[in-house]
């Protein structure tokens, strides 16, 4: 290793960093860097299209890599899978997070949504800072904030286009003579403003949070994998998002009946399922697809089928609107409350009675899903979600079901991603009861 690079590894680098995007662990000292110099297109994992990665053995007085061209190189990648890290993951701590449902359950929407409503809140009511690591990377996900949040036609029907199997949200990359697809991970800054009651332990509190959305077919028993391990992440994270479709379970529309008007809760005739799948009235097993995921984060971790893992479980009931009436005693509004003189917090005892509540509805109408969530955490906790906290109207050319942007006003979005935060970071959103 060279003197320059040597002098790279400041004191306020981690001592190990662990790729999101393969898992792989390295030291910051052995990160290649992204040449860019014109005539270094080409490398040998990511293909012609991308610039080559290389080991650096010249830097200039700022501490940036030199390529084999002279070009000034600023972007680091993994020694692994060449892909690129941006450089705040090399300094601070992550937290890993990865969110799933079956198709339709209306994942896509929800991950706008709570992205969008953690922007506004946690700067405004808990005075941290929350921003893109890497807006490239982030770019699919800021493509739904734009659509649901800053459309330039508000009253015009909109909708979010289903996360697939592969695509602009997993990366190709040859590793090991063969080629893989890997997921794309979205990556937030998080940490204390000079407000925060903490704020100095900025430094010791602040994280990179990364988020991983999946594809539901990804889980469908029997699916296969031979691309690559695209869930492979499920065993790193310290949060699981499981979104709940209770509008693609029969029982559930059947205790709607007659009580909610959502085109969702319809009891589709079997020939309208057949033409217009996941439209109106879909079905399905979602409690194979939690077991599933789970039977892989076991396997990757060597663990006996019966042992739990280690991160909480959040399950995530969603379509809030569409099935409120069933308990019509839940508090819409955000559970937030002052807990002391400029001081923020989320009332812990009040998510708790939601999630009983939550919980019984599910143990009288889906109660395998309730028995799958216990089996696999024990820290489970059952929500209810709305990510546009109206109904879908259907688009008379397409038939696709959409939301007008003027009307949509989200419920607890946001909330499973900041009560995780809390349980597993202490010190950046407090827990408590109000004062």
């Amino acid at each position: 290793m060279n003197e320059n690079a040597t002098s790279l590894v400041a004191p306020s680098l981690l001592r190990e960093i662990v790729c999101p995007h393969c898992w792989h662990r390295f030291e910051p000292d052995n990160a290649v860097w992204i040449a860019t110099h014109g005539d270094l297109y080409g490398d040998d994992k990511l293909g012609d299209d991308a610039m080559r990665r290389f080991l650096p053995t010249r830097f200039n007085v700022d501490g940036d890599a030199l390529d084999p061209k002279g070009g000034v190189a600023t972007a680091t990648a993994c020694p692994r899978c060449h892909l690129r890290i941006p450089r705040r993951q090399f300094e601070l701590p992550t937290l890993i997070f990865s969110i799933l449902g079956a198709p339709g359950s209306g994942k896509s929407y929800l991950l706008a949504s709570m992205l969008w409503q953690t922007r506004q809140i946690l700067p405004t009511q808990f005075h941290l800072s929350f921003a893109d690591s890497d807006a490239t990377m982030n770019a699919r996900l800021i493509e739904y904030e734009e659509r649901q949040f800053l459309a330039n036609d508000p009253d015009r029907l909109t909708w979010l286009a289903k996360t697939e199997e592969q695509g602009d949200l997993y990366d190709r990359v040859r590793i090991d003579e063969r080629t893989i697809n890997l997921p794309k991970p979205f990556l937030f800054n998080i940490g204390p403003t000079s407000q925060h009651p903490h704020a100095d332990r900025a430094s010791g509190l602040s994280r990179v949070l990364c988020l991983y959305d999946n594809a539901g077919e990804s889980f469908l028993p029997g699916a296969d994998e031979t691309l690559g391990p695209v869930t492979g992440h499920l065993g790193q994270s310290e949060a699981l998002f499981f979104c709940f479709d209770p509008t693609q379970d029969p029982r559930f529309r059947s205790a709607c009946s007659g009580l909610s008007s959502d085109p969702q809760m319809v009891q589709a005739r079997t020939s309208d399922r057949e033409s217009s799948p996941g439209r109106t009235g879909a079905t399905s097993r979602q409690d194979t697809i939690l077991t599933e995921a789970i039977s892989r984060v076991r396997r990757g971790a060597g663990l006996r089928e019966d042992q739990k893992i280690r991160g909480m479980l959040l399950v995530l009931v969603t379509k809030w609107d569409a099935w409120e009436y069933l308990l019509p005693g839940i508090d819409p509004h955000p559970p937030y409350a002052s807990i002391g003189p400029g001081r923020m917090g989320i009332d812990e005892a009040r998510i708790k009675s939601v999630s009983d509540a939550v919980q019984s509805l599910l143990q009288r109408t889906c109660a395998e899903m309730v028995s799958a969530a216990q089996a696999i955490s024990d820290t489970v906790l059952f929500m209810p979600v709305s990510a546009t906290g109206v109904s879908p109207e259907v688009d008379p050319e397409s038939g696709q079901l959409g939301v007008r942007p003027r009307d949509l006003r989200p419920r607890w979005a946001e909330v499973p991603m900041l009560m995780a935060i809390a349980r597993r970071t202490r010190g950046l959103i407090d827990l408590g009861k109000p004062k």
